[in-house]
Formats: C-alpha cells, sequence, structure tokens
C-alpha cells in the first residue's frame, strides 16, 4: 500500500514560472491520458505545482513496505475477531506485523539522514481529473505526480490516491512522529492541517 521528513529538511515550496508550468502541465496530462480507457475524455479539475522535497514515501520500496504492513495489520485485526481455531493465523500475522514494524522504523530512519543530507528537489503535481471508464460513466480522481527538474518531460512517478494510498499513509502515521506531530488536534477536535505540506494537505483533503 513511502525520504523526506517535511519540516526537518523541506526545501521550501516554490512556484515555477508560467512557462515551466505549462510544460509540465502537458507532461502531466500526455502521462495520465496513457491510463485511460478513452483518452479525449481526460480533463483537469484542479492542479497545483510548486518545487519541493519529493517526500520519501513515494519511493516505491518504502511505499510497498508500508502497504505489506497495512495489509499485516488488516490480517490480525481479521484473526483477531475470529475463534481459536484460527490461533495459528493470529500468531504468524503477529510476527508480520513486528517484523514489518521493525523493518519500517529502520527505514524511516535511514530516510530522514538520507533526505537531512541529499534531499531530492523536483516537481510535485497535485492534481484532481476527470475522465470515462471503460463503462462510459465519468469518474473524478486525485493523482500526484513527480516531475524531474532537469528534464519537464520527465515523469518520476505516478501516485493514485485511491483508498490503498490513503490506508497506507495512515499506516505511516504510526511510525513517523513527525508527521503525525504536525497534524495535531485542536481543542474542539478538528484537525489543523496549517502545519502540512501542500503534498500532505492534499493527501488528507476528502
Amino acid at each position: 500500500m513511502i525520504g523526506v521528513i517535511f519540516a526537518l529538511c523541506s526545501c521550501g515550496e516554490k512556484q515555477p514560472s508560467v512557462d515551466v508550468e505549462k510544460e509540465i502541465k502537458k507532461t502531466v496530462t500526455e502521462n495520465l491520458k496513457k491510463r485511460m480507457k478513452n483518452p479525449d475524455s481526460f480533463k483537469i479539475e484542479y492542479i497545483d505545482i510548486k518545487k519541493d522535497t519529493v517526500p520519501y514515501y513515494f519511493d516505491r520500496v518504502i511505499f510497498s513496505d508500508i502497504a505489506a504492513l497495512s495489509e499485516a495489520s488488516d490480517d490480525y485485526e481479521r484473526y483477531s475477531g475470529m475463534s481459536d481455531y484460527w490461533e495459528d493465523e493470529r500468531r504468524a500475522a503477529a510476527r508480520q506485523m513486528l517484523s514489518l514494524s521493525t523493518k519500517m522504523l529502520n527505514a524511516i530512519e535511514v530516510a530522514k539522514y538520507e533526505n537531512s543530507t541529499n534531499p531530492i528537489v523536483d516537481y510535485i503535481v497535485c492534481l484532481k481529473a476527470s475522465g470515462e471508464n471503460s463503462f462510459g460513466a465519468t469518474v473524478s480522481s486525485r493523482y500526484i505526480c513527480v516531475v524531474d527538474s532537469n528534464d519537464l518531460s520527465n515523469v518520476l512517478c505516478v501516485y493514485d490516491l485511491d483508498n490503498d494510498f490513503i490506508e497506507a499513509i495512515a499506516a505511516l502515521m504510526v511510525f513517523d512522529e513527525d508527521f503525525k506531530a504536525r497534524l495535531s488536534k485542536d481543542r474542539f477536535g478538528n484537525y489543523d492541517k496549517s502545519k502540512l505540506t501542500f503534498v500532505e494537505q492534499f493527501i488528507l483533503t476528502d
């Protein structure tokens, strides 16, 4: 179902020039159209482009580990609600969670160090787009794309902010104390997102 801790080593969000933004928008549009059943129906409804430090959880290896941990957690929850007949499966899921948790804590520690000494800075594109699915119905999706700052025609990665992605982010927040601390609640129980970067705010927007 992701190395940078924004509060520690973000380069600071920088708005691109009009010409650069236009080229990035074209690159992202062409990339996403290739993923659609009906490319001609593709339409960008919202887009925000900034040059900033790339979040460490956009690394596919780390993101894969987070997804695996989220899945293991779901398995453990499921077996915990079953009878003793499933005790072996429950214990196996618990062992898997412990192993993956240790791996995740180590990965985050390494990622923080690497990105504090050598952060990756590229153009991050947050967008909402619509298009027709295979049934002809128009659906909207949210995406985050990273475009190479040295080659604006190169999309380094694309993430669809589907349920799996959001669940992975939720799992990450259990281990990333910096992330969790910045998503605090006010006295009325509402989340204060003012300390989050534009990427994090976009991810956690309903």
